[in-house]
């Protein structure tokens, strides 16, 4: 098989922490199943992807509570599906992407900071086109075409059931800086200003003399794929994002994350800062 994704990882991170609170050797487990230590050791390192059936199976041997176990073997039955956007050659959805849009699509809440531009979510398909523009000067027309497509299929995930919940933070600067021009920049504005009126959607600007802060420098969002799964957090970075799995890192994220909604304007200042800096573009 190819690179894991991050779900499968996940999957695979969930088998190993199961079989080591349980207490149990490979060795056991294989005697229990009759299923070979290799194969075992395989499905914990994410070399083979599990089926529904042999996370359930595991969990049962394990004592997996079932809403856990439901939810991990969901994460693998999904695992094994071809999603709609990784039809898409690496230049206009990298890989790392891939697997964002993926979790994604499956979560039930992200919790996003933004430093330099409006949340994904958010953008205005002209203000994404800009954006694509000035990221890569090497893009064709037709990828960056295809790239704003893409963003807003995936828009789509916060009007479709179950509805995505989104809580987003953004740092003032990322409001200012005109990208695609002031007429983009302030239809853009105003899209986000309708947007944070959905019930589902918390928009919060970071004052920029806020100070020091937690996340300086640091764009992050948090995908909350479900009560009973860790979340995981996403870093996009200049060649390529980065995903951290490890549960006291998320926590750390998750910490900062918190903090930034207490530094923030609250959601009906942070409109009347909007609505003042989508004027000045008139």
């Amino acid at each position: 098989m190819g690179t894991p994704t991050v779900r499968q990882r996940k999957v695979a991170r969930a088998l190993r922490t199961w079989r080591s609170r349980a207490g149990m050797t490979l060795d056991e487990v294989s005697d229990r199943l009759r299923w070979s230590i290799s194969k075992l050791s395989r499905l914990e390192r994410a070399e083979t992807i599990p089926g529904p059936a042999e996370v359930i199976v595991l969990a049962t041997i394990y004592g997996i509570p079932e809403a856990e176990r439901d939810a991990y073997a969901e994460l693998a039955r999904n695992g094994r599906r071809e999603s709609w956007f990784r039809k898409y050659p690496a230049d206009v959805v990298p890989g790392e992407l891939k697997d964002f849009i993926e979790l994604e699509a499956e979560a039930v809440k992200l919790d996003n900071f933004e430093t330099i531009f409006i949340p994904g979510l958010l953008q205005t398909e002209d203000y994404a086109k800009a954006l694509a523009r000035g990221w890569d000067l090497n893009l064709t027309d037709e990828v960056i075409e295809t790239r704003a497509a893409v963003r807003m299929q995936r828009q789509a995930r916060l009007h479709e059931e179950p509805t995505l919940e989104l809580h987003t933070v953004i740092y003032e600067p990322a409001l200012r800086v005109p990208v695609g021009g002031r007429d983009t920049m302030r239809t853009q504005l105003h899209h986000l200003l309708d947007m944070a009126q959905q019930p589902n959607i918390t928009v919060q600007v970071l004052r920029e003399d806020v100070g020091a802060h937690p996340a300086m420098g640091f764009p992050f969002c948090i995908l909350h794929l479900g009560n009973n799964t860790t979340p995981v957090v996403y870093m996009d970075a200049l060649m390529r994002g980065v995903f951290v799995e490890e549960e006291p890192d998320v926590e750390r994220c998750s910490l900062a994350f918190e903090r930034l909604i207490k530094l923030a304007l609250d959601p009906d200042a942070s409109a009347d800062l909007i609505q003042r800096i989508a004027q000045d573009r008139n």
